[in-house]
């Protein structure tokens, strides 16, 4: 199947979401939100609304463009200043939800869904939670397990969760503050360091693993990371950051464009009458 062609809306000019649009490898039509429906919007593989601010759209607008789209997933991109939506404000409904530093790995998946089955998670009922969405997915490949994946932790539960999430997709963890400079160096592919916030404690780390592992990629999993840190830990030689709560999928794929290695994942299944293209075509907008 050829690439997902995109139509974007909303804010797409604003700086969160800039570089996304720009670095997009598929075609893709920019619109205004009032715009969208005098196009042919079938002809789409996915709607994205980016969505610089809390409430900026009203629900029936999104509506619309929802019910007018039965079998085309609508997606709203959400900037930095939406991540605190659903404490103080009410998110619109019937749409999926991706904050800008997760849509990356995300819309890659979406793009291999498309091009293996010419579906993807994104065509499930909005009602479905991210939970669902994650049961939903079997992954049959993973890594590489002679891959060595060091972790940078502050504390075994960390490390453990971590392990865990590595392990369960092939690779093998080792602890970077519990593994000797010798063993480290002989093994490691690649070192994550996780991390609550970009600040002075996190360059220090960053600077004690450089001088343990100097030739080694540097992966950091940050907490909603803002734009000007990623910029900035990238500047520091680090290869590529992934936002927290990540996707198994979604952390494979980064491991994987880190080191350069070509995705081995089979196809993901999708299970449920509810993601049958049939069914889709009756959904109706809560």
């Amino acid at each position: 199947m050829s690439s997902p062609r995109l139509l974007i809306s909303g804010d797409y000019w604003h700086a969160d979401f800039r570089d996304l649009v720009a670095r997009l490898s598929v075609p893709a039509t920019l619109t205004p939100l009032d715009q969208i429906e005098i196009l042919d919007t079938q002809r789409f593989s996915l709607i994205v609304i980016a969505q610089t601010r809390s409430n900026q759209f009203e629900q029936t607008a999104i509506d619309a463009i929802v019910s007018s789209n039965p079998l085309v997933p609508v997606v709203m991109l959400l900037g930095s200043w939406c991540e605190g939506e659903r404490r103080s404000d009410t998110p619109v409904t019937g749409v999926k939800r991706v904050f800008w530093h997760q849509w990356q790995g995300q819309f890659e998946e979406f793009s291999i869904q498309m091009r293996e089955q010419g579906i993807a998670l994104w065509h499930s009922p909005a009602i479905e939670t991210d939970a669902d969405r994650v049961k939903a997915a079997q992954k049959t490949i993973g890594l590489d397990n002679e891959l060595v994946i060091g972790i940078s932790a502050l504390n075994q539960p960390t490390f453990e969760t971590l392990g865990q999430a590595i392990s369960s997709i092939g690779g093998t963890p080792k602890w970077v503050e519990r593994t000797s400079k010798i063993n480290l160096s002989a093994s490691a592919t690649m070192i994550c360091i996780d991390a609550d916030s970009a600040d002075d404690v996190l360059e220090r780390r960053i600077r004690w693993v450089r001088q343990q592992v100097p030739h080694v990629p540097l992966v950091v999993l940050l907490n909603f990371p803002r734009r000007q840190e990623i910029e900035r830990l990238q500047k520091s030689g680090v290869a590529r950051v992934i936002s927290k709560p990540f996707e198994m999928g979604a952390l494979q794929r980064a491991i994987e464009a880190t080191l350069g290695i070509d995705a081995k994942t089979e196809p993901t299944v999708l299970r449920g009458p509810s993601f049958s293209r049939s069914s889709l075509a009756k959904k109706t907008v809560e």
